[in-house]
């Protein structure tokens, strides 16, 4: 009995060490990602982007992460554990920063089509890393401390790039460009270098071994499963409905409203506070109100934001929506993932972690393409928003009616 409750004490010991490191590497992953994300866009735009760009930034990755994502079960067979497995696929997603760099020494013509070749180069290792990196986070932690484990990370990450985002705006509007940018990428290289340490010091505990897919049960197959595709619908509509008009925003506060780098630093600092805030009371709000509600409110919200961005005739009157935007997308990211969780069978987690990414790489892909391809064929950006306001709206209501036929059944 004694070396039961030792081994208990050892393996909980082991786990809050995972925790601590998984918090500790979305942490520093999150005071790099100003330099690809919100100002990566300002940057592209600086680069002589245009809406066919930066829709292709955000799909292009997402199509390839989805190609490359079949050769995850064959990369992750090389290694011991996921640990090992995931290192180089997360440093080559890394590296691409230090590419970004050259991009301003290119050709004019060049510049802004370099930045779409990098990401598309590097997503393909990106989609190796993701599903393992998320299998490996379900072998780091217990099933019942996961929901937690996202939710910290959210709110970490959240923190963490607020208060980077205040810093970077300051310095990129006091320094030249493009050494501003340059500078920038170099230091968000490493610190994401100190990110990847903290993946290198995980220990894979909870481990259950998957067995081969039995043909007579769908199940065992995500996509032969009629629950598994009502599911990836749901989660397909989201974030098709929310990324569709995302990756334009920056084009909008830039082109239309007139906004440099230092009021998008106050846009996305706003964004991300309200989304650390969301993020310490989603695990409330699902106990209380449950899955569906929650990511139909939530979504109704970021409909709501979408509207204040058409309509918003000045800077300072667009802020809401990011206030709107930040505080409920977190909510509804936190809670379909709570939802897919619940609902996989821990000796199945590859297989069907691997499908709810492919869901989502489809979704990333379609949904950024209907904002570009609108925008490119003439559409105003404010008309490009309101239609995202209606599909994100309609993406709630497909969640709710769908979570009602899956929500009492149990995972197999």
């Amino acid at each position: 009995m004694a070396s039961s409750v030792n081994d208990e004490a050892a393996l909980n010991r082991l786990e809050d060490a995972n925790f601590h490191h998984l918090v500790g590497d979305i942490g520093w992953f999150g005071l790099a990602i100003p330099a690809v994300g919100s100002f990566f866009s300002v940057f592209a735009i600086r680069l002589g982007a245009t809406a066919l760009h930066l829709g292709l930034l955000s799909s292009l990755p997402a199509v390839l992460m989805l190609v490359s994502s079949v050769l995850s079960n064959w990369w992750r067979a090389r290694y011991p554990d996921s640990v090992k497995a995931v290192f180089w696929p997360t440093f080559i997603m890394r590296v691409r920063l230090l590419f970004f760099v050259l991009a301003p020494l290119l050709p004019a013509a060049w510049q802004a089509w370099s930045l779409v070749i990098v990401m598309a180069v590097v997503s393909i290792p990106m989609g190796i890393a993701n599903i393992i990196f998320l299998v490996m986070m379900r072998e780091a932690i217990r099933e019942n401390r996961f929901t937690a484990l996202i939710s910290r990370r959210q709110l970490v990450l959240n923190l963490c790039v607020a208060g980077s985002t205040l810093v970077t705006g300051f310095w990129l509007e006091r320094v030249v460009f493009p050494l501003n940018y340059q500078i920038l990428f170099v230091a968000g290289f490493g610190l994401m270098m100190v990110s990847l340490w903290h993946v290198a010091q995980l220990v894979p505990f909870n481990v259950t071994p998957e067995p081969k897919p039995d043909r007579a049960d769908p199940d065992s197959r995500p996509w032969h499963s009629p629950r598994f595709r009502t599911l990836a619908l749901m989660v397909t509509a989201l974030f098709v409905g929310f990324t569709s008009m995302q990756s334009l925003i920056s084009l909008r506060l830039v082109e239309d409203l007139g906004a440099a780098e230092d009021f998008i630093a106050l846009y996305s600092f706003l964004e991300l506070i309200s989304a650390a805030t969301g993020s310490t009371v989603a695990n409330r709000l699902i106990r209380r109100f449950g899955h569906r509600r929650v990511v139909l409110a939530s979504m109704t919200s970021t409909a709501s934001a979408a509207l204040i961005l058409a309509l918003a005739p000045s800077q300072i009157l667009a802020l809401p929506a990011a206030v709107l935007s930040g505080a409920t997308w977190v909510m509804v990211d936190i809670t379909q993932f709570s939802f897919f969780s619940a609902r996989t069978p821990a000796e199945k987690r590859t297989s069907y972690t691997r499908a709810y990414f492919q869901t989502l790489a489809i979704a990333t892909f379609i949904g950024p393409l209907i904002g570009s391809t609108l925008a490119d064929h003439g559409v105003s950006l404010p008309v490009v928003m309101l239609v995202g306001a209606g599909l994100r709206l309609t993406a709630g209501i497909i969640f709710y009616r769908g979570g009602g036929r899956l929500e009492h059944m149990p995972a197999r």
